[in-house]
């Protein structure tokens, strides 16, 4: 039970994150439906539940080395995948996605935070 309310609780994090993307970044457009919406959230969330531990696991030398920027680049790269996997959403330009993934990453910590000190 707790696997499906942190999964929802990051679906909404990625969701709200794209919303607000688009509306704050210039080169950040989301032109789908709420549905789209709903799908590029829950593929984001499967990334960063599925992928994201593989990936820091191999590039953990990077992310040290890093003092921990690497994560934003994986994050990042997660972002790149859904904007090339999704029609809906388009990102124009390097510093929009890092804004963006600051962005998403800070809505998602906000949120996570908040419940755990809200139990």
């Amino acid at each position: 039970m707790k696997f499906l309310g942190n999964f929802l609780m990051h679906l909404a994090g990625n969701s709200l994150g794209l919303l607000i993307c688009h509306y704050l970044l210039a080169g950040f457009n989301f032109t789908g439906s709420l549905l789209d919406l709903v799908a590029i959230g829950i593929f984001l969330t499967l990334f960063n539940t599925i992928f994201k531990p593989i990936i820091k696991f191999i590039f953990w030398p990077l992310i040290v080395l890093t003092l921990g920027i690497g994560l934003i680049l994986i994050n990042g790269f997660g972002l790149y995948l859904a904007n090339y996997f999704f029609e809906a959403l388009t990102i124009s330009g390097i510093l929009t996605l890092i804004w963006a993934t600051l962005i998403i990453w800070v809505i998602n910590t906000v949120l996570i935070l908040s419940a755990k000190l809200l139990k």
